[in-house]
């Protein structure tokens, strides 16, 4: 979230100066499953307009999609919260 709303900032009317890239965002595990989340915070003009690619895999299934961000946030948490 930090690193999109540096880029939402620069990118915001009235200023001047021209953000610099930042790096894509990105989180695997590996386990019984392999989980990544990747999403690329130069391409989205806020937070709340963000996207990310969520890629489970296992030796039988591979699902890809893509998620809002503030959604998979909000998933994540109540999962936590009932775990």
């Amino acid at each position: 979230m930090e690193s999109l709303r540096a880029v939402a900032a620069h990118a915001a009317p009235g200023s001047s100066s021209k953000p610099s890239p930042k790096q894509p965002m990105e989180y695997q595990y590996t386990g019984d499953v392999f989980l990544e989340i990747f999403c690329n915070p130069n391409i989205w003009s806020s937070p709340f307009a963000a996207k990310v690619l969520v890629t489970l895999r296992d030796e039988r299934i591979r699902l890809s999609t893509e998620a809002e961000l503030t959604r998979l946030i909000e998933d994540i948490n109540q999962y936590l919260e009932q775990h």
